[in-house]
């Protein structure tokens, strides 16, 4: 999988706003204001008229050049400006209507005789939260939204509608993202680009991705392997239904029903399946809440009741077997809060066996005297994990 150039989006050094039409003159100025009212880390340039040869030690090693163009126009500056050498070109979403197939075919030539990389056609947001970086929504200045918060959640789309949403949502609730890139059209960079890109990067702990249709699905699982392994991934396949898959006939007797080879295919990698925008919603917030701990060893500290047996065989199937974790029953300390333990000798031999503490409880655990305490557990729980200096984490199925 290729990721020439798309380090420029991790770390862009310039902006330019290439004013390729005259007719949206009007939209580039509008781009233009709304980087003077949030302006990013790197600074941002104007282009009108031709676009001039791209030339590294000028315009800086990490640019990116966001084309304005009208649909007609933009297969032909497009082209120019791969032959002109810019490395990375963004074409945003400025109109209503999906690009034209045609053009979007086009485009996607395009890749076969230049090195340049292009995302889009249709790119509705492209938010770098912790570079300063987020295009204009469609509707600013009339509606301004918050900006979106710097956070370690990773979100990839190829829906633009569903990416407003997205940054809607995120934006309301202040959930902090460390990239939200609506992929568009997807004639050159596909999500299995920037799934690569990703893994490495420090600010992205963890990604969401919503995705319709693949061109190239073994590149895309290949992706999803690579990163589930380091990184949690949870994915919403949308346009699920075959009278719906656009880009074949169900009629026909060749027909593939891509929806049971996605389902297939993303279990196998290891990552999370999405069934719903609130379950995305969800799975964002959940994200924002999970912690995370130094190190690669956890302990699994329950009652002996099966439930650690439940979450090795999770942990074993999710990692294919290269977690490395321990069991360890300790069925009187659950009896009640006190009897947790809190001497010296017990918590270094706990400190040497793991870098975190997962406890997997059931609500009759947590009864004293036939009612429940959960602040008191709740209470010793807090102490113990001071104590321990390591994070803990509970799991209580069923409450």
């Amino acid at each position: 999988m290729s990721t020439r150039y798309l380090q420029n989006i991790v770390k862009p050094r310039a902006i330019f706003v290439w004013d390729a039409s005259p007719t949206l003159s009007q939209e580039a100025t509008r781009w233009l204001s709304w980087f003077d009212a949030t302006p990013p880390n790197a600074p941002v340039q104007h282009i009108t008229g031709d676009l001039p040869m791209y030339q590294s030690e000028i315009h800086s090693q990490s640019p990116l050049l966001f084309i304005m163009a009208s649909p007609d126009d933009l297969l032909g500056c497009c082209r120019t400006a791969c032959a002109k050498q810019w490395p990375l070109i963004v074409l945003p979403k400025l109109t209503l209507a999906r690009t034209a197939k045609r053009i979007r075919m086009g485009l996607a030539e395009l890749k076969h005789g230049f090195t340049s990389r292009i995302i889009g056609p249709d790119t509705a947001a492209l938010v770098l939260p912790h570079h300063g970086l987020q295009t204009p929504t469609p509707a600013w200045p009339q509606v301004q939204l918050p900006l979106v918060k710097a956070g370690h959640i990773a979100v990839l789309a190829q829906s633009p509608s569903i990416t407003a949403c997205i940054r809607d949502w995120v934006s309301g609730r202040q959930v902090g993202l460390s990239h939200l890139i609506c992929v568009g059209g997807s004639s050159d960079v596909n999500i299995a680009d920037l799934v690569d890109t990703l893994i490495q990067d420090p600010y992205c702990r963890a990604l969401v991705i919503q995705m319709d249709r693949l061109r190239l699905p073994a590149r895309f699982i290949s992706a999803l392997r690579s990163c589930t392994r380091q990184k949690p991934v949870m994915v919403l396949h949308t346009g699920r239904v075959r009278d719906f898959q656009t880009e074949q006939d169900p009629e026909d007797d060749t027909f593939l029903d891509r929806e049971l080879l996605y389902q297939a295919a993303i279990t196998r990698s290891g990552a999370s399946t999405l069934n719903t925008l609130d379950d995305l919603f969800q799975g964002l917030e959940s994200l924002t809440k999970r912690r995370v701990h130094d190190g690669h060893r956890l302990l699994i500290l329950g009652a002996g009741d099966g439930l650690e047996a439940l979450a090795a065989d999770h942990l074993y199937e999710a990692f294919e077997g290269s977690a490395q974790f321990t069991i360890r029953k300790e069925p009187r300390w659950f009896e009640a809060p006190e009897d947790f333990p809190m001497d010296q000798e017990t918590l270094k031999e706990l400190r040497s066996e793991a870098d975190g503490v997962l406890i997997p409880i059931v609500a009759e655990h947590l009864s004293i005297d036939g009612d429940l305490h959960y602040g008191a557990w709740a209470s010793k729980f807090a102490a113990f994990e001071q104590a321990l200096n390591r994070p803990l984490y509970l799991a209580a199925p069923g409450m």
